[in-house]
């Protein structure tokens, strides 16, 4: 079975759905899915609190990118000079280069433009080594995690199926790069806890719950 990970997410449904629609256009099986939070603690229903994600297959996510960014080449001479980027610093703009993930193709693009104008000309051989680096970068796991842990065990020695969940999140959970490759979101050290509360927890849980059990039937009496 052919498995869709996250390909970029909106905030507003419609820039969601126009993306996929532009997507299955080009020849690219993708779908949208509705992953905003059900509770929102707030009770605000804040519009910037919605998530829906574009899954695209692995292997087309960088035949995606290339469709996106040949589509909007053919825009961006016809863009004003009130467009918002033609107000960041240099600075600012070779940052949307140094992270695309976080900005619209277009915006990639036309920064590359407008900072060609200002004669600081990039070349492919310098926006692959940007795109190299920002992929090294997303793809170190995350080690700062001592509260997490800590409330892991916590859970697990309690029997509760929190420190379950949390131990299971720390062991197997990867996170999905710009290029469709998986990496685990934790170092070795934080999944190795993962695991060691993932077993403790359950252990724990089940035995609490034969305990229960052992109890509610009369095989164990307190006098």
């Amino acid at each position: 079975m052919t498995t869709h990970l996250t390909y970029q997410m909106f905030h507003v449904q419609q820039e969601a759905e126009s993306l996929k629609d532009f997507l299955i256009e080009k020849g690219i099986d993708c779908f949208v899915k509705d992953t905003t939070p059900r509770f929102d603690p707030s009770f605000a229903n804040n519009e910037t609190q919605k998530e829906y994600r574009v899954l695209v297959i692995p292997e087309d996510f960088e035949r995606a990118n290339q469709t996106q960014i040949e589509y909007y080449k053919q825009f961006l001479a016809d863009i004003g000079p009130d467009y918002y980027l033609f107000e960041f610093t240099d600075a600012e703009l070779y940052e949307i280069l140094e992270e695309p993930d976080k900005w619209s193709k277009l915006d990639f693009l036309l920064s590359q433009k407008i900072l060609a104008d200002r004669g600081r000309t990039i070349d492919h051989e310098q926006i692959q080594k940007l795109k190299e680096q920002r992929l090294e970068q997303l793809a170190k796991p995350e080690d700062k995690q001592g509260f997490w842990v800590f409330l892991a065990y916590f859970c697990s020695f309690m029997g509760g199926f929190l420190g379950i969940l949390i131990g299971y999140h720390f062991c197997w959970h990867k996170k999905s790069l710009p290029n469709g490759s998986q990496v685990y979101a934790y170092t070795n050290n934080i999944r190795k806890h993962g695991y060691y509360a993932f077993v403790i927890g359950w252990v724990f849980w089940i035995g609490s719950m034969i305990i229960g059990l052992l109890i509610n039937s009369g095989a164990i009496e307190f006098n």
